[in-house]
């Protein structure tokens, strides 16, 4: 990656984010944590409180329950 590439991933987009109160670097470092997790896994993952719950508007579970779809699809 080149210099801009990494200065846009790793200081401006997450700086800006953190301006606009949004929680994306979290989220998306959870999202990265779980996404081997099994079926069981994800399903008690959902069920307790956790990153997911962040503050997104309708639908906060929605981009865990959609990566957890994709993952679980993709593995069978």
């Amino acid at each position: 990656m080149d210099l801009y590439g990494r200065l846009l991933s790793k200081v401006l987009f997450p700086g800006w984010e953190r301006l606009r109160g949004r929680s994306t670097m979290d989220l998306l470092a959870y999202l990265r944590e779980t996404e081997n997790a099994t079926p069981a896994e994800m399903e008690a993952l959902l069920a307790a409180p956790g990153p997911h719950d962040a503050d997104l508007g309708s639908g906060a579970a929605v981009p865990l329950a959609m990566h957890y779809h994709v993952t679980h699809h993709q593995s069978n």
